[in-house]
C-alpha cells in the first residue's frame, strides 16, 4: 500500500488493502473498518467509524475531510469529490455513484448525509453547494441533484443558479427523476420516477411530473395495529416462498404466516410474530437464546444466525429496517452458492 499520511491511528483490526494508495494529512480508521483494492483517496482528514468499508475501485477527494460512520460503505468504483463529505451511520451506496462534478472545489462544496441512506447505481449529486440528506432517505438509480445551472452567457439573459438542496428524512428519489438547485424536499416526500422537481415539498407528499407537481398531499395510510400485523404476515408468506431457492428447509408454516419453523445448515429454526407486540419478530433456533427483531425501534437483539441476517435483509427490501452493526446479508441462491465453490476450488 502507499500511505502518505502526517498522523495515524489505525485500529488492529482494521484492513487496508496493499493497492490502496491514500494521501491524508490525519486517518482514522475504527475497529473492523476496511479499505478495499485499488481504492485512491486524497483528504484532509480520513475517519472511518467502525465496521464502515470502502470497496475496490472507489476514489474519493475531500479537501477538508472525508467520514463515515459505522457500518457504512462507499460502494465499488464510487466518484466523490468536494471540500467535505460526511456520511452518516449505515450509509449505503452501490455501483456507478458519482459525487462532484462542477464546482466541487469551491468553499461550499459540503456533502451531509444522514444515518441510513442510501445512494444506488449511478446516482449523481452535484456539490457545488451544500447538499444536506437526512435519515433513511434514497437515491434511486440514475437520478440526479443540482446545486448549479449555468452555461448560456447570462449577459445575453440567459439563466443561472447557484443554490443548496436540502433533504428531510425519509426522502425517496425513484429512478431517473432530477432534483434541481435551491429544492427543499420536506420529510417523506416520494418523487415518482422520471421527474424533474423544481420547487420545495410539503411533508410526505407524492409528487411527479416535469416539472414535478403533487399527486397526493399525504403518500401514507392510516394503519391499525391489525393493519400492521397483517402487514408482517404478509410479508412472511413472500419470505416462505424464497427459502428452497436458498437451500432452506421449510419444516412448518401458520395458516395465517404468522409463524414458520425451517432447517438451514442442520439447524431448525421458529420465527413467529410477537402475539401481544405484532411489531416483533423472535427467532429461536436449537444452538442458541435466540433473537428479537423489533421493527417499530428498528433494532435487532439476541444471536446472530445466517437465517436472522437473511430474514433481516429481506424485511429491508420489503420496507421494514433493522439496523446492527453488521452490513445486509441474504443467503444466495443455493445453486449460485455450488457454483462459487467450484469456482474456489479451481483457484
Amino acid at each position: 500500500m502507499a500511505l502518505r499520511v502526517v498522523e495515524r491511528e489505525i485500529h488492529p483490526s482494521a484492513v487496508i488493502a496493499e493497492s490502496a494508495r491514500i494521501v491524508a494529512n490525519r486517518l482514522h480508521l475504527e475497529a473492523g473498518a476496511r479499505i478495499g483494492e485499488n481504492v485512491r483517496i486524497v483528504a484532509g482528514d480520513v475517519r472511518l467509524g467502525p465496521g464502515s468499508e470502502i470497496k475496490a475501485g472507489a476514489q474519493v477527494t475531500a479537501i477538508e475531510g472525508l467520514e463515515l460512520g459505522a457500518g457504512s460503505v462507499l460502494g465499488p468504483g464510487l466518484r466523490a469529490s468536494g471540500r467535505r463529505l460526511t456520511f452518516g451511520p449505515n450509509f449505503w451506496s452501490t455501483n456507478r455513484v458519482v459525487i462532484g462534478g462542477g464546482g466541487w472545489q469551491g468553499p461550499d462544496s459540503i456533502l451531509t448525509v444522514g444515518a441510513s441512506t442510501t445512494f444506488v447505481d449511478g446516482a449523481f449529486v452535484n456539490v457545488s453547494e451544500h447538499v444536506t440528506m437526512g435519515r433513511g432517505c434514497a437515491l434511486s438509480a440514475d437520478t440526479t441533484v443540482l446545486t448549479h445551472g449555468c452555461w448560456q452567457p447570462v449577459l445575453a439573459g440567459y439563466p443561472s443558479i447557484f443554490a443548496p438542496v436540502v433533504f428531510g428524512d425519509d426522502v425517496v428519489v425513484f429512478v431517473k427523476s432530477s432534483v434541481l438547485p435551491g429544492v427543499t424536499l420536506a420529510t417523506g416526500t416520494t418523487v415518482a420516477a422520471g421527474s424533474v422537481v423544481v420547487k420545495d415539498t410539503t411533508p410526505h407528499s407524492l409528487v411527479g411530473g416535469v416539472p414535478a407537481r403533487v399527486i397526493k398531499s399525504d403518500a401514507r395510510r392510516e394503519l391499525t395495529d391489525a393493519d400492521r400485523r397483517d402487514l408482517v404476515c404478509a410479508t412472511l408468506a413472500r419470505y416462505v416462498n424464497t427459502l428452497e431457492w436458498k437451500g432452506v428447509a421449510v419444516l412448518d408454516v401458520a395458516s395465517d404466516w404468522s409463524s414458520l419453523r425451517a432447517e438451514y445448515g442442520g439447524i431448525a429454526s421458529t420465527v413467529q410474530v410477537s402475539d401481544d407486540r405484532p411489531l416483533r419478530i423472535l427467532v429461536d433456533t436449537e444452538a442458541g437464546d435466540g433473537s428479537v427483531l423489533d421493527l417499530e425501534a428498528m433494532t435487532a437483539t439476541g444471536d446472530v444466525t445466517a437465517v436472522v441476517e437473511d430474514l433481516r435483509d429481506f424485511l429491508r427490501r420489503s420496507g421494514m429496517k433493522i439496523f446492527t452493526d453488521q452490513p445486509f446479508r441474504a443467503l444466495p441462491p443455493a445453486q449460485l452458492a455450488q457454483l462459487v465453490e467450484l469456482g474456489r476450488q479451481g483457484e
